[in-house]
């Protein structure tokens, strides 16, 4: 019955953050998403005892194991299950600064955050269970992932070899790439400008969503496959010099989980308790720009390897090894 209660809290803040109630009760129910959960969750493992909670967790994985999603899906389901799984993740990032360039959109209502949620979550089933396994990975410093990859391809064996006939080409190819890299920059100096609301709004969204896949489709017509190629390649090299190492100390690891987690909890729990946060709705493109650098933080904090499984995510032929 704990272990029940814990699940409804947060059905219950959601269902009192849209109610007519007083404002002090509103911010109240922000303790329902946390730290009531977590006290109700300590105390049913209290009176359940180690017997009882490993009986209960037995149970629930049968449950689990009998209804949950098949271990290994197709190739066109996994790309389907990737765009629900990135599709609340790019959502989460955007409405924070959406949200401040643009308020009349409703992009921070509560019934379209509950419903990027439902998404998010029936991604991991239509991922299958493999899927889950890599997501696990993450937060296992021992586990490694088995990409299947024989070697380079064909077509990048030699690329370091291959002339770049063209330098116009390639310098504008290259401007263009880093045009769109950049693109979301200048989006706070769209937001200053004295330009019409209307207009500052429709600029920001396509600053962000538009303008820079347009601009890298035409950087890759400008540079032709070879010259694709080569910028990747030569970009990868210097990239590298700055990678983390593969290997990080098991303190490291747990310090840049921490420090990846914050962002992520935040901005799924934001919008249901951003009643409770001091200063949200003035200060959220702050909070936004804080959780960033956080994850920027934590994926060079965690190393190479912790690199590699994020990819891995992105790759049907991948699997976890534990």
């Amino acid at each position: 019955m704990l272990f029940g209660l814990a699940i409804a809290c947060p059905f219950a803040a959601a269902a009192i953050f849209t109610s007519d109630l007083p404002d002090h009760w509103r911010n109240a129910a922000g303790f329902l998403i946390f730290p009531v959960p977590e006290i109700l969750d300590i105390a049913a493992i209290s009176v359940l005892g180690k017997p009882g909670f490993e009986y209960l967790k037995k149970r629930i994985a049968l449950l689990f194991k009998q209804y949950g999603p098949p271990r290994s899906v197709s190739p066109m389901r996994y790309h389907i299950g990737l765009a629900l799984f990135l599709l609340p993740l790019l959502f989460g990032w955007v409405q924070p600064y959406v949200a401040t360039v643009a308020p009349d959109l409703g992009i921070e209502h509560l019934t379209l955050s509950i419903g990027v949620d439902i998404v998010f979550l029936s991604s991991f089933f239509v991922l299958g269970g493999d899927f889950w396994d890599k997501i696990r990975a993450l937060f296992v410093r021992a586990a490694t992932v088995n990409t299947g990859a024989v070697g380079k391809s064909r077509a990048t064996e030699h690329v370091d070899d291959q002339p770049i006939r063209v330098r116009w080409r390639l310098y504008l190819g290259a401007a263009l790439m880093l045009l769109s890299l950049f693109m979301p920059v200048f989006i706070p100096f769209v937001t200053l400008s004295t330009l019409p609301t209307e207009l500052k709004a429709t600029l920001s969204g396509l600053m962000l969503f538009g303008f820079p896949q347009i601009i890298t489709l035409t950087a890759i017509v400008v540079l032709g496959k070879s010259g694709f190629l080569y910028i990747k390649t030569k970009s990868f090299q210097l990239l590298k010099r700055f990678l983390p190492t593969d290997e990080v100390s098991v303190g490291r690891h747990r310090f840049g989980l921490v420090v990846l987690a914050i962002p992520f909890l935040f901005a799924v729990v934001a919008p249901y308790v951003k009643h409770s946060i001091p200063g949200y709705d003035e200060l959220r493109v702050i909070y936004a720009g804080v959780g960033d650098v956080l994850l920027i933080v934590a994926v060079f904090v965690l190393g190479g390897n912790f690199w590699g499984k994020l990819r891995a995510l992105f790759s049907h032929s991948a699997k976890a090894c534990f």
